[in-house]
């Protein structure tokens, strides 16, 4: 059955339509990335980057004003502030291009590295495809943030883990020795160095290959694993200690409140989502196992590539239970690699059987472009920020007496340089909608236009859930002064809120 299934798939022109597809590919992932990130709309920690990417701040005072300040490694931040020292458009558009340089960074390394190691051809034309078809490859492409960065280096250590795992049946010799060990330990040192959450899931993941390697009696590749990480985990100790102040304190009141068995919950979603992202892709990841079932195929090497992966979700599972209660602070978006990982030992298991049979490559591929196209589309359609920020603009506009407040989400919030960003935010999107704001939380203190209202804009996920009377509350809590005039509240899809105030004196104080 087996054979038969085999001349099925592989019917003319079936073969050379999965090799064309596979060529095409990279085409559409770039065009698709290219056109989410330029048309999704801003939102508050991508001007966070750009607060902290700042030119005209030199770097000991960056350093020691910002990134010393914050909740991330300051790899990223300092990378960015040399960009910005480059002369770069001060724009978030050209902050999420910068994504373009470990993309082609990745895509180079591994183009060489399939050349290099051609057995792993299989594995790199399943797993490549998969990894950009996941609605998260997008969606930290789109922002300028570190996560792209992490991603990028995620998909390289894979990879390398792979090949280095199964040096023992096929020694690595000479240039390709050194260049996948090189991609090795670069790739970890950005991924433990731009994000603290991506290096505990890093630690989790090598230290299981290492762990792996020993049980086999590979005290080499142990060691070897063992001296890189530690070597590679060098500066995120280092500028930890100098964060560790501020760290320390803001871990008390920070905005995430997430529990140690909530922890677990978002680590389940994350490993299913790659499967459940999209009808397509589930047809795709069932039909690719179905026929791996049918098929028969003997695949010792990848299958065990596999199961070190499933046992490094356990070791993730508990280092992000402990991590949670620590300090609580934990999202989806920070166990991005857990999906990865998920999708790199699908692919393993999957990879000998799709290559043989045409027929399912060129479904596989079909299914990952769509899905890429489908991510890209709805990333173009949300506008975040600029929802808000277009509609104070188009009333300004309509009557230029309407003066506008901007506001925090929260006067809680205890994050350092917190007011300096927002002031920033506003003003750069003052700038981009030709408009004028106020400062940042305070009563207009321009002339009042009777003719026009005023309008109190918070955004940054400001409404949520709360019913009208509570937003209402709320402002009326900040501005007591216009307690008593006509307030007419407009929510919008990104949760932000704009107060439209209107009334005349005595009884309105605006």
């Amino acid at each position: 059955m087996s054979d038969r299934l085999r001349t099925l798939s592989n019917l003319p022109p079936l073969p050379q339509t999965a090799r064309a597809l596979l060529a095409a590919f990279p085409l559409v992932a770039l065009g698709a990335l290219l056109y989410g990130a330029w048309n999704l709309g801003p939102w508050f920690d991508e001007f966070w980057s750009r607060y902290f990417a700042d030119p005209s701040v030199d770097l000991r005072a960056a350093f020691e004003t910002k990134w010393a300040l914050d909740v991330h490694p300051p790899l990223f931040s300092f990378l960015a502030w040399g960009a910005g020292n480059l002369g770069l458009p001060r724009t978030l558009e050209a902050g999420r291009m910068l994504n373009l340089i470990p993309l082609f960074a990745s895509a180079i390394f591994l183009v060489a590295f399939w050349r290099l190691n051609r057995k792993e051809g299989p594995f790199l034309a399943t797993f490549l495809p998969a990894a950009v078809a996941l609605v998260q490859f997008l969606a930290v492409f789109a922002e300028f943030r570190s996560y792209f960065a992490g991603f990028a280096a995620f998909i390289v250590l894979l990879v390398c883990l792979k090949r280095l795992d199964r040096q023992s049946e096929e020694p690595l010799d000479g240039q390709n020795r050194v260049f996948v060990w090189s991609g090795q330990v670069t790739s970890l040192f950005f991924c433990l160095n731009l994000h603290f959450v991506f290096a505990l899931l890093a630690i989790a993941l090598v230290g299981t290959f290492a762990i792996g390697a020993l049980v086999r009696g590979d005290r080499r590749l142990f060691v070897a694993h063992f001296l890189s990480g530690f070597i590679c985990c060098l500066p995120l100790a280092a500028t930890t200690l100098l964060q560790w102040t501020y760290l320390s304190s803001i871990s008390k009141d920070f905005w995430l409140k997430t529990t140690p068995v909530a922890a677990l919950g978002i680590l389940m979603q994350s490993v299913l989502s790659p499967v459940a992202q999209s009808t397509i892709m589930s047809l795709a990841w069932l039909g690719a196992l179905g026929l791996r079932v049918i098929s028969r195929e003997n695949n010792r090497a990848d299958d065990r590539y596999a199961a070190v992966l499933a046992a490094s979700l356990i070791a993730a599972a508990a280092i992000i239970f402990a991590y949670t209660a620590v300090t609580g602070a934990l999202t989806g978006r920070y166990l991005i690699p857990v999906c990865m990982i998920v999708v790199a030992g699908m692919a393993a298991v999957t990879a000998k059987t799709v290559s043989i049979h045409a027929l399912m490559r060129a479904l596989f591929l079909l299914a990952c472009m769509a899905a890429i196209v489908q991510t890209a589309l709805e990333a173009a359609r949300e506008p975040q920020w600029n929802e808000a920020a277009s509609f104070v603009a188009e009333r300004q506009k309509a009557c230029p007496g309407a003066r506008i407040v901007p506001m925090r989400a929260t006067l809680q919030d205890g994050t350092a340089n917190v007011e300096a960003n927002y002031t920033m935010a506003y003003a750069y999107l003052a700038d981009r909608w030709h408009m004028t704001v106020g400062p940042l939380d305070t009563m207009p203190v321009a002339p009042r236009d009777p003719a026009c209202p005023d309008y109190f804009w918070a955004d940054n996920q400001f409404a949520g859930k709360r019913p009208e009377p509570v937003l209402q509350a709320e402002l009326l809590r900040r501005f007591p002064q216009i307690d008593g005039c006509t307030i007419q509240t407009h929510i919008f899809r990104s949760d932000a809120a704009v107060f439209e105030v209107s009334g005349d004196p005595p009884r309105c104080k605006r």
